[in-house]
């Protein structure tokens, strides 16, 4: 939808609203702030994986897994169907918001980053 579609429905704080949203760096920043609370989410879930309650846990974290999956999608739908100037940033915020906090604390858990000395302490 244009923005001078929305203004002749009479309606000019929505065509400033989806003008504002659909400005690059304000897309990019709210892709980054949702993909870092997407990777939250998906945290919350892995974290009530325990020996314990390997079954429940397991269906916990593909269950919040799957949530934060349809929250992104979302969100990329309605850039594409609404906010479309800003879909690139927004994607692009979304997925470094998402993919290089998790790729540093997948490298922090595995514990490839510790050295030989590290560990004999």
């Amino acid at each position: 939808m244009d923005r001078r579609d929305l203004k002749t429905l009479g309606v000019p704080a929505i065509s400033n609203v989806v003008a504002f949203l659909g400005d690059p760096f304000v897309a990019g920043a709210i892709g980054i702030a949702l993909g870092v609370g997407l990777l939250m989410l998906t945290s919350m879930g892995v974290r009530s994986f325990t020996p314990e309650t390997l079954e429940l846990g397991a269906m916990r974290a593909v269950a919040m897994l799957v949530i934060g999956l349809l929250i992104g999608f979302a969100a990329l739908l309605v850039y594409y169907l609404f906010l479309r100037p800003g879909l690139i940033a927004f994607g692009l915020g979304l997925a470094v918001g998402f993919i290089v906090p998790a790729t540093v604390m997948l490298f922090r858990m595995s514990g490839i980053t510790t050295t030989s000395t590290q560990r004999r302490r």
